[in-house]
């Protein structure tokens, strides 16, 4: 199946990258948000489950990268990533800054 990626503005600070199947599905996402001291931050994607593995993330990661190496040459991009995208990141040029926890909890528990 194939997929047209078409880019919505948020607002000023936001980018979203949408992936539409040709049956007009929305079917992933991935967005950015330009921040104060030209940095920009990767934020929000997400394949939905039966696209997965059939290279949307890739093309979104790679419409993010080219609009962003297009409009904001000499700003700082920072992402938090999940180990299944870990290798897309690395491999395109970023480096490991810190390693993070993810925590939980449920609210209607008691302490």
């Amino acid at each position: 199946m194939l997929y047209k990626i078409t880019q919505i503005e948020i607002d000023k600070h936001i980018m979203c990258f949408i992936a539409v199947s040709t049956l007009q599905e929305v079917v992933g996402k991935c967005c950015l948000k330009i921040r104060k001291n030209k940095v920009i931050t990767y934020q929000d994607a997400f394949v939905n489950k039966e696209h997965r593995l059939k290279g949307v993330y890739n093309r979104l990661f790679e419409e993010r990268q080219k609009f962003v190496d297009n409009n904001y040459k000499d700003y700082k991009i920072e992402a938090y990533c999940r180990s299944t995208t870990i290798k897309k990141f690395l491999d395109n040029g970023f480096k490991i800054k810190a390693g993070l926890q993810l925590v939980e909890k449920n609210n209607n528990e008691d302490i």
